[in-house]
Formats: C-alpha cells, sequence, structure tokens
C-alpha cells in the first residue's frame, strides 16, 4: 500500500495560519496589500460591467469584506469568480439589478470555462437523427436585454415577472452565444431535452427549418456517439 504523505510540522502550519491571519487582518501588510489587488483583478476581468456599475470604492470595500469574512467551499484561486458571488448573494445586499448582472456575466464565464467538447456545426437537419442539446447550454430569464447593457434596467422588479428567455452556450470556435428564445426555441430545445419528437405546427417544414438552424447554430447537436464515421 502507498505510504501516507506525512504531515506538515506543526511549526510551519503555525505559520501558515499566521501569514494567513495577517493578510485577512488589514489592507496594508504587504501580502493582505495583494491579495486583495489580485482578487479585485479576477473580478475587473470577470465581471466588468457590474464593476463598472458598482464603482471602484464599493468594489474595494466588497473586497475587503469578502477576504475577512467569506469562508471559501472552493479554495482554489480560480474559483474566486465564483466564490465572490457565492458571497455577493449572501452578504453584500445589492440591489436587484445589480445582482442580476453580476449572476448574468457570471453565467458567461462558466459558460467559457465549461470542459465539455462542442461539437463542429452540421449542416444536416433530418428530424430523425440522434439529437442532444449543446453540452454547454444554459437557460437563463433575463430581467433585462443582454444586447443592451449599456442602457439604464429600469425597473428590475417589474421585468422580473416577463423575464426574457435566453440561452447561453459555447460554440465549437470557442466563441460564447447570448441567443434570446422564442416560444418555438424553447418548446423544441424541450423536446430534444426529453429525447421527444419535434411538433409540427400548420407548416409541415417548419420543423425541419427550425432544426436545420438550431444546427447551424450550434444550440443544438447530434449524439457524439451516433456521429457518422468517416471512412
Amino acid at each position: 500500500m502507498p505510504a501516507e504523505c506525512a504531515a506538515p510540522p506543526t511549526a510551519m502550519e503555525a505559520e501558515l495560519a499566521a501569514l494567513c491571519k495577517r493578510a485577512r487582518s488589514g489592507r496594508k501588510p504587504v501580502y493582505g496589500s495583494l491579495l486583495r489587488e489580485n482578487v479585485a483583478d479576477v473580478l475587473q476581468h470577470s465581471f466588468p460591467t457590474f464593476v463598472a456599475r458598482y464603482g471602484n470604492g464599493p468594489l474595494a470595500d466588497a473586497v475587503d469584506a469578502f477576504v475577512v469574512h467569506h469562508r471559501a467551499a472552493r479554495p482554489q484561486f480560480h474559483h474566486i469568480a465564483t466564490e465572490f458571488v457565492a458571497f455577493a448573494q449572501a452578504r453584500l445586499q445589492l440591489d436587484a439589478s445589480l445582482l442580476a448582472v453580476l449572476e448574468y456575466e457570471w453565467c458567461l464565464l462558466s459558460v467559457e470555462i465549461d470542459p465539455c467538447v462542442v461539437p463542429r456545426a452540421r449542416s444536416r437537419s433530418g428530424t430523425g437523427l440522434p439529437l442532444s442539446l449543446n453540452p454547454t447550454l444554459r437557460f437563463v430569464l433575463l430581467p433585462f436585454d443582454p444586447e443592451d447593457l449599456g442602457s439604464t434596467l429600469g425597473d428590475v422588479a417589474a421585468a422580473y415577472f416577463a423575464g426574457l428567455p435566453c440561452a447561453i452556450y459555447r460554440k465549437a470556435d470557442h466563441s460564447v452565444e447570448i441567443r434570446r428564445l422564442t416560444h418555438e426555441d424553447c418548446r423544441n430545445l424541450e423536446a430534444i431535452r426529453q429525447a421527444m419528437p419535434l411538433a409540427n405546427g400548420p407548416d409541415p417544414f417548419s420543423a425541419q427549418a427550425w432544426l436545420a438552424r438550431a444546427l447551424a447554430d450550434e444550440m443544438i447537436t447530434v449524439v457524439p456517439c451516433q456521429m457518422e464515421k468517416t471512412s
């Protein structure tokens, strides 16, 4: 059996604990300042619209509170953005519009770094093909138009009752798509999710036309394990 890893010396554990305590305790110590700068840098790159709306002063205070008070479930540094969203939801008391922007930008980041492999677009459109949703696809109901984040978000509370259904997913070329969904999109995507046939409307070709568009747009894909083998 493999030998168990030796525990770190007690003195080393004590030194690390003291270093972490000093880093958390304030912005002035070197490591405390560096830690906060690194966290702020991650947030500025991960959530640019949120940071622009929130402001640098409030962001610095939020980062300080995050470092001092948050007990991370994922302590690795590449999870900082996700941990900050959890902290903001629980502790920052953001207004609804600002929290919605933060969560939306986190969803964009989540799709971008999703480890799933996205097959390249298929041009075939027959309804008999074995289909699945794009493996990175997320459905979201947004209280704003994602194409108009630069404008005033308006009455978010009212918008939540008539939220805008959107799909966020990554394409094979690694670009992230944000697509507003119609009733037809929602109905057909749910049918594919449940492995059910698409329902034809008055136009018998409407399902095939939708399928061709969705395949070309990479919202859906042919099930990888059943793709035709090339000779």
